[in-house]
């Protein structure tokens, strides 16, 4: 009886005594084209970032976040396509979900900017998340399992892991990463089967490991039979993401 009062009582998505009310949820479900499980999932890691980013006291910076949103507008060949394909997100909605991005990038930076070796960059964003899963709870409708995010929910035993520029997740033999690379490294190019090829080079030049990369235009799996590996290429990635941010050219 006590479970089900507290169950009632408890906010569908809570994070460091940040309620988001089932209203406010629904309405969000309403405007897109995502599951319940999808929006009360990005609403979470809106707040984790959020919270982060005050803590770290780091701010995306307008000029940025236009850039951005060009560079997004150009990979779809114009705006009207573009407009187009964000349906039923709207061009202001999606420059609050651009600027979320730069402002994620930011925080990877701010994490990572100390780090040298693989195991160390793993443990900066394992530290990230489990701060914040601390101090989240959710009701089951409004959660994804596999990326582990309510203490108040058991601990997924593969879970997914975010580790700056990708999403690193554990798979029945293995591990694996989908990105598409030629958005994270080339954001002002058409996404293009060349385009990919070569941010595939790159990746595992600067990874300096034969990885097990699936070559597609519009996105590429990473595999690796161990953790070791798979951390390895998520780091090679988020350091030529940064690169790129900054202006330099990723060969």
């Amino acid at each position: 009886m006590l479970g089900a009062m507290l169950a009632l009582a408890l906010a569908p998505v809570s994070v460091a005594g940040h309620d988001v009310s089932e209203a406010d949820l629904t309405a969000r479900v309403a405007a897109s084209s995502a599951s319940e499980r999808i929006v009360g999932d990005t609403v979470t890691e809106a707040l984790w970032v959020d919270g982060e980013a005050m803590r770290l006291g780091v701010v995306a910076a307008p000029e940025r976040v236009d850039q951005a949103v060009r560079n997004e507008i150009h990979s779809f060949g114009d705006e009207e396509v573009w407009r187009e394909q964000i349906r039923p997100e709207t061009p202001e909605q999606a420059r609050e979900r651009i600027a979320r991005e730069v402002l994620r990038a930011d925080i990877a930076a701010a994490l990572t900017a100390d780090v040298d070796t693989p195991g160390r960059f793993s443990a900066v964003f394992e530290a990230y998340h489990q701060r914040w899963r601390a101090v989240t709870t959710c009701t089951e409708r409004w959660r994804v399992p596999y990326n582990d995010r309510c203490a108040n929910k058991p601990r997924n035993r593969k879970p997914c892991r975010w580790m700056g520029a990708v999403d690193v997740c554990e798979i029945s033999r293995g591990w694996l990463i989908v990105v598409d690379l030629v958005t994270v490294l080339y954001p002002d190019r058409v996404i293009t089967a060349a385009n990919a090829a070569r941010a595939v080079r790159a990746v595992r030049r600067e990874a300096d490991r034969p990885l097990e990369i699936d070559i597609a235009p519009d996105s590429q799996i990473i595999t690796a039979r161990d953790r070791g590996t798979i951390v390895r290429a998520a780091q090679a990635i988020e350091r030529l993401a940064q690169r790129s941010a900054a202006g330099q050219a990723i060969r």
